[in-house]
């Protein structure tokens, strides 16, 4: 539940956050329990009610009946009243579980409240599993830097959510040191894949594919998959399911892969390291009818400029006689320039292929 206002907030949750610098909480996470609690009561009134119609009606019916009888009425209606106390009274015994999520860090709630700042995660795991009706079900382990565990269970909401979330700010609290310990060569493990040097690899396999080997690495909410250059099947896939730290080694990757198409940029185009240089300074960089700039692509159309954000590129193709450009997004259109009204188709080329590199 997203919490909008203070009062929503239990006085010792504001002020733990408060204590910690962890900023307001902005959401709670905690099972659904109301249709259980109603079945307490439920349970309650229909035992209590049993137990009383037996002791009034005792003496005109049940003492009549067998005794064994008139004993499972009692016993019956005893049963439904320690099912409902037991409902009722469990969560003051063992307490549910709450999650309040704050800019920076969580405050994890049972009896007490345990806080877990962002910078004190040293590992986050998912585990995942297949229910009776066949959908997937995700917990996370969170393991401090003072090495307490913390879980989150199946049953908390939107556990896909608050899960991304923190594998995003663990990756930016981790990743500068990651990716300092893998340029001093130091072997990245991530349960059975390895990151080092030389390229990715499996521990398992006892094999290795060196990044300029490496086409892309996938992710999806199951596995994470790694695929060759020049092959349309994966390499390698493997369960993320334990795997600690996803966010982690999908950013050392994007980082392995980013340094190498920088390298083979300035090496096959130093001509146009000028053009590099004044776009990543923020100048629009003109080709006659079209223009680039960190904003997107700008198209002269019958002198109307219309501007196509980079996140809405879908394809951009130059060739002999065109360029065509394809805009995904809420607008859907393909834009066609004959290639005389470009002034270096080459340098257009290798710019819009510098910019995509850039927003990934």
């Amino acid at each position: 539940m997203r919490l909008n206002s203070a009062k929503q907030i239990p006085p010792r949750v504001q002020n733990c956050a408060q204590t910690n610098r962890l900023g307001s909480p902005r959401i709670v996470y905690e099972p659904k329990g109301g249709s259980l609690f109603i079945f307490g009561l439920l349970a309650l009134l229909l035992g209590g009610s049993i137990v009383g119609v037996y002791i009034f009606f005792y003496s005109r019916i049940f003492s009549w009946w067998p005794s064994w009888q008139a004993w499972l009425v009692l016993g019956v209606g005893i049963v439904w009243l320690c099912v409902g106390l037991w409902i009722i009274l469990i969560p003051l015994i063992h307490p549910h579980l709450r999650v309040y999520l704050c800019p920076k860090g969580l405050i994890y709630m049972r009896r007490t409240c345990e806080v877990i700042r962002w910078d004190e995660i040293e590992m986050l795991s998912k585990e995942i599993v297949v229910d009776k009706q066949t959908e997937l079900l995700c917990s996370y382990t969170i393991r401090r830097n003072d090495g307490v565990i913390f879980e989150l269970g199946y049953d908390l909401p939107h556990m896909e959510r608050l899960g991304g979330f923190m594998e995003r700010e663990l990756a930016r609290q981790l990743l500068p040191q990651a990716i300092a310990a893998f340029k001093a060569g130091k072997i990245q493990e991530f349960a059975d894949i390895f990151v080092a040097e030389r390229g990715i690899g499996l521990q398992s396999a006892r094999r290795i594919l060196h990044w300029d080997e490496l086409e892309k690495i996938a992710f999806d909410d199951t596995s994470v998959s790694l695929y060759r250059k020049g092959y349309s099947w994966a390499w390698a896939t493997l369960s993320i399911s334990g795997m600690p730290n996803i966010g982690v080694l999908r950013g050392i990757v994007q980082y392995v892969k980013r340094e190498m198409r920088e390298r083979i940029l300035k090496e096959v185009v130093p001509i146009q390291s000028s053009q590099m240089q004044a776009y990543d300074a923020g100048f629009a960089i003109s080709f006659g009818k079209l223009s680039l700039s960190k904003a997107g692509i700008s198209v002269n159309n019958n002198n109307n400029e219309d501007l196509l954000p980079w996140d809405e590129i879908a394809s951009f193709g130059v060739g002999e006689d065109e360029i065509i450009i394809k805009r995904s997004g809420l607008l859907e259109e393909w834009y066609t320039l004959p290639a005389w009204t470009i002034s270096d188709l080459a340098g257009l080329r290798q710019l819009v292929d510098y910019a995509l590199w850039r927003q990934e």
